[in-house]
């Protein structure tokens, strides 16, 4: 992390690169965690500055038995079953023992499945010969879009690093597991046919997203069960057919939207990157510009238009795309890829629209129209039926709980103590105001009132 302090007068930086920021955080003694049952797996995890909530997601959540080591100590694998390298701050060529002692267990043939996180995948690749860049600001943030080269699966993680692996020096037999989507960089690295594998981004759960919390899951189960390595990984391209993707946007800026703009423009950047056309409708007008900065001319056609089935017809008649992103403009383009499935198969159809105005319907040739070969890009539209399809999941949630509803409407504090008493607490309360809408946690009568 940035360096930095608090002084009247001019003061004497030091450098993060000359500085060895793991020390003051590893721990100085061998400590032991125990899971509650019996332990599934022995981990060695060498702390370089390790949070308490890797230690805890490992131990409560995987089952597994965790003896915590110190940052210079060279692990017996003897005792352990697998050996995790944590994250933590400062420059990996700082620690040119820790880099010597994965040389060495990675040459081994007979060695055991090895994990770097962060620091410690950074400290891997060095290891193995791959060159390790300094970042100038770093890679920090949550909502950090990640791509599984085992799967195509895309998936939401936390960051916070400042050197970055070039997978481009990666050795033979070493592959990138993990890429971003957005800078195409590497963030994971794995042996084709070894258990060795190093993750740069937070795994860990608590306050951030849990999209890679089956990560430790799965390499403590591959631990137990050895036949679950090596990784096979392919590299992911968008369609070679693909000229022109058509890009449904989210409109201007209001409250609660800003987030479907920014996944806009970084779906705008993503499918120029890739060499297609992006067809943008109904885009917020603030950031057309700054999505055609750096960019060649015509790469982005705009349609400054509404998200209505007859509108978007006409700009697929006149720009003839091949694909199609609708899940970044918010409810509204979400509801109108609820008719873009044909026969089970990712190939627009009419947008059908329940209780759609008069002045929405379209006539049977507009129809044939639209079922020329449109794939549908990222997630099916089985999956936006499910999502936007709310009566349905309050059914489905009503029956798994056993209630005869899960929600009700109320106007006054008598009509919620009533709502109270039926459905139990604790209670999800929406509160609606004039200038937005407050989302409490009610566990008992005292924080319902509260919330009201």
């Amino acid at each position: 992390s940035p360096l930095g302090r608090l002084c009247h007068a001019r003061p004497e930086y030091a450098l993060a690169a000359d500085e060895d920021l793991v020390a003051p955080q590893s721990t100085t003694s061998t400590k032991v965690f125990m899971p509650d049952g019996e332990p599934s797996v022995h981990v060695g995890m060498i702390d370089l500055g390790v949070n308490a909530g890797l230690i805890r997601y490992f131990v409560r959540d995987a089952g597994a038995k965790v003896t915590l080591l110190t940052a210079n100590e060279r692990p017996d694998m003897n005792l352990y079953d697998c050996v995790v390298v944590s994250t933590g701050p400062g420059n990996p060529a700082q620690h040119p023992k820790m880099i010597a002692w994965i040389k060495d267990h990675v040459s081994d043939l007979n060695s055991k499945p090895l994990l770097g996180l962060g620091l410690g995948c950074q400290i891997m690749a060095l290891a193995i010969g791959c060159t390790v860049q300094r970042l100038h600001l770093g890679q920090r943030g949550t909502n950090q879009p990640v791509l599984d080269l085992r799967t195509h699966n895309c998936m939401t993680t936390t960051q916070n690093y400042g050197y970055a692996v070039d997978s481009s020096s990666l050795p033979k037999n070493w592959a990138t597991l993990f890429t971003h989507v957005n800078r195409g960089t590497c963030e994971g690295i794995v042996h084709e046919s070894r258990p060795f594998m190093g993750l740069l981004f937070r795994v860990e759960r608590g306050g951030q997203p849990c999209d890679t919390s089956p990560l430790v899951h799965n390499f403590v189960q591959a631990v137990k069960a050895t036949t679950m390595f090596p990784m096979a990984v392919s590299r992911y391209h968008l369609p070679a057919n693909l000229r022109k993707v058509l890009v449904v946007g989210p409109g201007g800026q209001r409250i609660g939207t800003a987030q479907f703009d920014y996944c806009c423009s970084s779906a705008v950047r993503a499918v120029v990157d890739s060499g297609c056309v992006a067809v943008v409708v109904n885009p917020n007008s603030a950031s057309v510009s700054a999505m055609r900065q750096g960019l060649p001319q015509g790469a982005i056609v705009v349609y400054n238009e509404p998200v209505r089935p007859d509108v978007l017809l006409q700009v697929i008649r006149t720009e003839r795309p091949e694909g199609a992103l609708v899940s970044f403009g918010g409810d509204l383009a979400l509801t109108a890829a609820l008719g873009l499935a044909k026969n089970n198969q990712k190939v627009m159809t009419p947008l059908f629209m329940r209780g759609e105005p008069q002045h929405m319907k379209m006539g049977d040739e507009l129809k044939e129209e639209l079922l020329q070969d449109v794939k549908i890009l990222g997630t099916d539209t089985e999956s936006v039926r499910r999502a936007e399809d709310k009566w349905g999941f309050r059914s489905e949630v009503a029956e798994l709980l056993g209630l005869r509803k899960v929600f009700q409407c109320v106007r006054s504090k008598a009509e919620a103590d009533t709502a109270a008493g039926e459905f139990g607490f604790p209670l999800l309360v929406t509160v609606e105001r004039a200038h937005g809408s407050q989302v409490e946690v009610a566990a008992d009568q005292g924080q319902l009132e509260a919330a009201l």
